[in-house]
């Protein structure tokens, strides 16, 4: 199953980062952290909002 149509390492997107110097394997590692980071952050809040109650 494809979850990210289009997002080969032929796609623009990708293709636009190799450009710039960031290959396609450090674009997912870079996104895949990046979302680690933003669930963690949303936990945090759940948790300090929860801590108000």
């Amino acid at each position: 199953m494809n979850t990210m149509p289009g997002f080969t390492p032929f796609s623009m997107y990708p293709l636009l980062f190799q450009e710039s110097g960031i290959s396609y394997s450090e674009l997912i590692d870079r996104l895949v952290t990046l979302g680690l980071e933003r669930h963690a952050d949303k936990q945090r809040n759940i948790v300090d909002a929860e801590e108000l109650e």
